[in-house]
């Protein structure tokens, strides 16, 4: 074996060519042996291709969106009504419905029933009070009727007291009458003070109030008070008076306050005594 660095120098030295016996082996030099070797060594090794970092991709930034709808959530789905619960809807149904029919029906029937008429007080009949008030009310020519006695008739237990009572006799002495030969009553006898009765109590008093003119008898009627010009009770009136003259001036207690409206009575008084004489 030779070592490759005498072949070197012998080449350096210029010595010409070596000869080498054959079969001889030309050992590298030693730095050379361990390239020799490394490089083996690296051949021995597997190869493991480096890794290069891939370029980063670009990454696209997000474009501002306009809002958009949102969808209405979709409705939940209908559930499914058992036999049993829809049976048991069903007879609710009808009970609703037959309930329904049988009010209908009652209001129905309620409207063709036709109301029972009051029956009348055996004792409010114009006979009875004929049979109390005979003793009582006497024949006279002129009957004055007003609608109630007024606070001061019934603290003095007597109609047309005071004033009023003044102011009558001398409306009355005006046309040749006297108040004796007057039978003065009130449509209502209650002591309760009521000038604007309705038709129900008119038509409680009618039959006493009858009796009153069927015993005095007179020739005309006089009654006082704005409640008897109203239209309404000129049949309640008519029902009273049959057809006996029917006169209507103020009341007294009125031409008190209000005395222009003398001159108004006056017309009707008039009117009255051509009926008297």
């Amino acid at each position: 074996m030779l070592s490759s660095r005498y072949l070197h120098l012998h080449e350096a030295l210029g010595l010409g060519p070596m000869w080498l016996k054959r079969g001889a082996v030309v050992l590298p030099a030693e730095s050379e042996q361990a390239g020799v070797v490394e490089a083996v060594k690296t051949a021995a090794l597997p190869q493991v291709p480096k890794q290069v970092a891939a370029p980063e991709k670009a990454v696209a930034k997000p474009v501002p969106q306009a809002a958009r709808p949102v969808p209405p959530e979709p409705a939940a789905p209908a559930v499914p009504i058992s036999g049993a619960h829809a049976a048991t809807l069903a007879s609710l149904g009808l009970k609703t419905l037959r309930q329904k029919e049988r009010e209908a029906a009652a209001e129905e029937a309620a409207k063709q029933v036709v109301p029972a008429e009051p029956q009348p007080d055996p004792d409010n009949t114009v006979a009875r009070h004929k049979q109390r008030l005979s003793e009582t009310v006497r024949p006279a020519k002129l009957m004055i009727v007003s609608i109630c006695p007024s606070p001061e008739d019934n603290i003095a237990g007597r109609l047309f007291s005071g004033k009023v009572g003044e102011l009558l006799a001398n409306m009355l002495a005006a046309i040749g009458m006297d108040m004796q030969q007057t039978h003065p009553t009130s449509w209502l006898d209650a002591t309760e003070f009521n000038p604007n009765p309705d038709a129900a109590k008119l038509a409680r008093a009618l039959p006493r109030i009858r009796a009153e003119l069927e015993l005095a008898g007179p020739q005309a009627v006089l009654f006082l008070g704005q409640f008897f010009t109203a239209p309404e009770q000129a049949d309640t009136m008519a029902e009273l008076c049959g057809g006996l003259p029917v006169f209507t001036v103020p009341h007294p207690a009125r031409l008190l306050r209000h005395p222009l409206q003398k001159a108004e009575a006056w017309v009707e008084l008039k009117r009255l005594r051509e009926v008297l004489k």
